[in-house]
């Protein structure tokens, strides 16, 4: 039996700005917003939601000094099909977002492309065959 549920409810990123990343969420990318307050945002993504929460806020609440700088050793995926990863990117180039890397094969058969919030959180949009 596992210690907790074998589950994730939400991924939450801390940001600098919250009305600039609540912006680029909802009218660069086109998530919906669900709920908002001054300290948080939160966008529904199918099962789980993205929380976005200004920095200040989630470094008192959990008492740390201070976090690593972003982008942390996280990356948000998402997993489409070969031919959506250029598409998706493409659009993505042309909305203004800053590409990491262009959508490219790798080594083992994925074809993967990354860009960035404007903190630095970095997303992956790829075609996994092993995982197909």
């Amino acid at each position: 039996m596992p210690l907790i549920p074998p589950r994730v409810d939400a991924v939450t990123l801390a940001v600098d700005d919250l009305p600039r990343a609540t912006a680029f969420y909802r009218d660069v990318l086109g998530f919906e917003l669900e709920a908002a307050s001054e300290a948080l945002s939160v966008f529904r993504l199918g099962a789980l939601t993205l929380d976005l929460i200004d920095r200040a806020v989630l470094l008192e609440a959990t008492g740390l000094g201070d976090f690593p700088a972003a982008p942390g050793p996280v990356t948000l995926v998402l997993r489409v099909e070969r031919g959506e990863v250029d598409e998706l990117m493409g659009r993505v180039e042309r909305a203004g977002v800053r590409i990491v890397a262009p959508a490219a094969d790798h080594p083992l058969g994925p074809r993967i492309g990354w860009f960035a919030d404007p903190d630095g959180h970095l997303w992956e949009i790829g075609h996994f065959e092993q995982l197909a």
